[in-house]
């Protein structure tokens, strides 16, 4: 079952044009053809319905934060940052948790991702 990716401000467009690459790509395909069923390596829940998806490109581990939702069959890129170690870092985590209850408060509308990948 194919679900919709939205995202927070643009936010995962502006990341794929600057870092984007096949492996993130693939990463997100797989997510949007498995949805909640996507688990480690590609997908990993890290605190509070908050997920982190995990790519290894050029410049180094590609993250993607994300939740499903706002409604049913939904994911919403929150944030997403270029690390050089796979470790989850509580400054991203926060800033997704911040964006998440500003759509569930109504006061943005996630973009409908158009993914070419």
């Amino acid at each position: 079952m194919i679900w919709s990716l939205l995202e927070y401000e643009l936010v995962l467009t502006d990341f794929r044009k600057r870092h984007g690459d096949d492996a993130l790509d693939f990463r997100l395909i797989r997510l949007i053809e498995q949805g909640n069923h996507c688990g480690p390596p590609v997908s990993e829940h890290v605190d509070d319905g908050i997920f982190e998806l995990r790519a290894r490109g050029k410049e180094g581990h590609l993250l993607v934060y994300y939740f499903f939702g706002p409604n049913l069959r939904q994911i919403t890129a929150l944030h997403a940052v270029v690390r050089r170690r796979p470790k989850a870092d509580t400054k991203d985590i926060k800033l997704a948790k911040q964006r998440r209850a500003r759509i569930w408060q109504l006061q943005v509308i996630p973009n409908v991702h158009a993914f070419d990948g």
